[in-house]
């Protein structure tokens, strides 16, 4: 993945997908990358707003915050799993190359106030590390030999690889 963030102590590297860290008490920090967009141009959800109602992930958005990362922009949203209580701050972040997506995953039993505010440092160091495309592609859990008139557009979850035959 093209972020890095600093990563409170106590945190290792995940193998889980997608990639990122956690510690012994369950939080997570997960990290993806999008094409690059203006994302001023989406939707900004409203707090109080349910998501995926009526299913076990549902969920309510507490706060939604415009801000800038880095000298990047970028918005962070703290909601919460309505049946389990677990608490969610996702940040996306404007890059050059990509955007980043960076999510902590805070269980019941570490969600305290202090948590969440590591977990918010956390996040907003985020900054964005230009990979190439060989160090893009080297986690992948297949190789591609022929890349010759294509362009990589992106990955996902470390596990899809995207590519145009366009600009």
């Amino acid at each position: 993945v093209g972020w890095t963030v600093e990563v409170p102590d106590g945190f290792t590297l995940s193998s889980r997908v997608p990639p990122g860290f956690e510690n012994k008490d369950g939080i997570m920090i997960n990290m993806m990358e999008t094409p690059p967009q203006d994302l001023s141009n989406l939707p900004h959800p409203t707090p109080g707003e349910a998501m995926n109602k009526g299913t076990p992930n549902e969920g309510m958005l507490d706060s939604f915050e415009a801000l800038s990362v880095n000298g990047r922009d970028g918005f962070l949203l703290k909601s919460h799993f309505v049946k389990t209580n677990v608490q969610v701050l996702t940040l996306m972040v404007e890059g050059t190359t990509s955007n980043g997506t960076l999510v902590a995953v805070l269980p019941p039993n570490a969600n305290s106030a202090d948590q969440l505010a590591a977990m918010r440092q956390a996040l907003l160091s985020a900054k964005e590390s230009p990979l190439t495309e060989a160090q893009r592609l080297e986690p992948m859990p297949f190789t591609v030999k022929d890349t010759q008139g294509l362009r990589l557009v992106g990955t996902v979850a470390n596990s899809i690889a995207v590519f145009t035959s366009g600009v």
